[in-house]
């Protein structure tokens, strides 16, 4: 049963994502990359409502905030995955 699994995922990971127009290089940087997010279990969360209302607590956000980017899909509440390297290579 469990030597299955890893087909599945190949089958799996080959429909989705615009796997189908990537170069195999490509599908294993994504497959990679997912597997990073899955693993660490870390995410960044972006509420766009949030983000153009500020915090309460603190100081008022700045005017693009507004019209920024995203400002037209208030109701987008995001977790994008943040693979720990990526999250480690931006801080260096």
């Amino acid at each position: 049963m469990l030597a299955l699994r890893p087909t599945e995922a190949d089958a799996f990971y080959s429909t989705q994502f615009g796997a189908a127009a990537m170069t195999e290089d490509e599908r294993r940087v994504q497959r990679q990359a997912f597997a990073g997010t899955l693993w660490s279990k870390q995410f960044y969360y972006y509420d766009v409502e949030e983000w153009i209302a500020g915090d309460p607590a603190g100081p008022p956000p700045p005017g693009q905030h507004t019209y920024g980017r995203n400002s037209d899909c208030k109701h987008l509440r995001n977790v994008p995955g943040t693979p720990g390297r990526w999250r480690q290579a931006a801080t260096v």
